[in-house]
């Protein structure tokens, strides 16, 4: 189900590309650009980068998803030696305590430094999505824009609307 952001978005994508095929048809006839035309192709071009730049971001967040994946997989394996380690340590007595011990503090080591790096993994996550939301804030602000310029220009061209 499409809410109505989304059919708002598409609504104006199609509305756009409209203008876009007369600019260019205009453009194809050797006809001059008004400076609302030029605007709108600008606007266009800006919207198609921006486009591309999310598809990008989201191609990079689905490879860090991935290795987060690998990383989680990993720590479940080295969890699953852990555990086989911790039962082989209370199996074993005497002499041999001491040694397990020290063992014992080295996998918590590693285990911590595993910890710290996943935190840090999923700090420049929440970076990474502060500056998408930032981003997606920007497209935002310059729709709304596109509405309000659409919105004036088509009021100039065609009057208000009769209420």
């Amino acid at each position: 189900m499409q809410t109505v952001a989304s059919t708002s978005q598409l609504i104006l994508a199609k509305v756009l590309d409209e203008i876009i095929q007369r600019i260019a048809k205009k453009v194809a006839e050797g006809k001059k650009l008004s400076d609302q035309e030029i605007i709108i192709l600008y606007i266009d071009h800006i919207l198609k980068t921006m486009e591309s730049r999310f598809n990008e971001v989201d191609r990079k967040l689905e490879e860090m998803i991935k290795r987060l994946d690998e990383v989680n997989r990993r720590i479940d394996d080295m969890n699953r030696r852990i555990e086989g380690t911790s039962e082989r340590i209370d199996d074993t007595k005497g002499d041999n305590n001491k040694k397990m011990e020290d063992l014992k503090h080295y996998i918590d080591k590693r285990i911590e430094d595993t910890n710290k790096r996943i935190d840090e993994v999923s700090k420049k996550i929440d970076s990474l999505e502060s500056r998408v939301n930032i981003v997606y804030n920007e497209v935002l602000s310059i729709k709304t824009d596109i509405i309000k310029m659409m919105k004036e220009y088509m009021e100039e061209r065609y009057g208000k609307p009769k209420e």
